[in-house]
């Protein structure tokens, strides 16, 4: 378990996503990171390989209530 705890440096290249057409392709790299937090730079493409959302998020991993 663990949770999304911040996004950074977002560009939007698209003003909506819900009239993209097709499928969506969300790729994320790690960064950084070690047992209890992971750092990733992520993009999000549209079917035809445009940029639509890029950006980075930090991950807090192996967090219980």
């Amino acid at each position: 378990p663990g949770f999304l705890a911040s996004v950074r440096g977002v560009n939007l290249h698209v003003a909506r996503l819900d009239d993209v057409p097709g499928a969506l392709t969300v790729a994320a790299h790690k960064l950084a990171g070690d047992t209890r937090q992971a750092l990733y730079a992520f993009t999000l493409h549209s079917a035809n390989g445009a940029l639509l959302v890029d950006g980075r998020a930090t991950v807090i991993l192996n967090a219980l209530p």
